[in-house]
Order: C-alpha cells, then structure tokens, then sequence
C-alpha cells in the first residue's frame, strides 16, 4: 500500500511537533522522531482520514484551522472541568450528583466518533462508558449532574462539532 500524500504531510506535521518538543537536535532524537512519526502517520492515516479525506490543499488548511481552533477550546473545557472535580473533592461534604445519560452522535466517521468518545473520557468528571454497536450513541457517565442533563449534551455537542470540524 503506497503512503499517500495526505499521510506524509501527517508524518511531517507528527515530526516537526516531536522536534518542537523535544528540545533537543540530536540525531538520536531525529531519528526517534522519524520512527514514531512514521509509525503513528502510517497506523492512523487510514482509520481515521483514509476513507473520507482525498487530500487537497484548501481541505487540508481548513481541517488544520479547524484542529488549531479546537484545542484551545478543548484545553479550556478540561481546565474548567478540572477545576469543578477539585471544589468537589475538597468539599467537607460530598455534594455529587452522578449518572449516565445517552448522547446521539451525528459523525458518521469511525475515526470521530473515536475521537468525540476519547475528548469525553479525557475531560474530568465524564466518562464513556460504551459506544453503541451501530456507533450512532455514547453511553457517557457524569460525575456531578446537578446542572441537569441537556448542560452535560450541550457541552459534549460543542465537543462533537469541534471534532467534526478536523474529521469530516
């Protein structure tokens, strides 16, 4: 199977961050950086683009903009997220509200429902438990649902538009 383009401006894109993180030029960590590199854009490139992205120049600058855009957003959620765990924790008394609820996803990529399932569990205080046979549900279990339900969807929702914009 040939590397296709889109997949070697991957590979590109994975090594010049693992030389930005890095910090350091050295030939051992090039060539560390050339092997996982390869190893991630050759493995991912196909379950997650491969069907659904033929690469063009202006598709690729959009799902780029769309991927730059998206972190910011999803860090801040986390951060946010995190903070509200912590007052629960450190709360003399334990003011949880936990539940499940489920959550219709409208992606129809494997690699972005995925993605939407792995941003869920990263985020603190929810967690995927399932993905549906036919990958059209999440079962999602939240840690504090005091703020009700449709507040817990309209924040996974604002995460599954995030993801569709770099993935579809």
């Amino acid at each position: 199977m040939p590397f296709p383009s889109g997949a070697l401006i991957l590979f590109f894109t994975l090594f010049a961050v693992w030389m930005a993180l890095c910090g350091s030029v050295s030939p051992d960590f090039a060539l560390a950086g050339v092997c996982v590199a390869f190893l991630i854009a050759r493995v991912s490139w196909r379950p997650f683009f491969g069907r659904y992205i033929r690469f063009s120049p202006g598709a690729f600058s959009r799902r780029l903009f769309a991927l730059v855009s998206f972190v910011p957003y999803f860090l801040f959620a986390m951060v946010k997220a995190s903070w509200d765990v912590a007052l629960q924790a450190f709360r003399p008394e334990l003011s949880i509200s936990p539940g499940t609820f489920i959550y219709k996803t409208s992606p129809s990529s494997k690699g972005s429902i995925v993605a939407l399932a792995n941003a869920v569990t990263l985020t603190p205080g929810t967690l995927t438990v399932d993905i549906t046979h036919d990958r059209r549900s999440l079962l999602v279990h939240a840690l504090i649902m005091e703020d009700g339900e449709e507040a817990l969807r309209d924040e996974v929702r604002k995460l599954e538009v995030g993801i569709a914009g770099f993935t579809e």
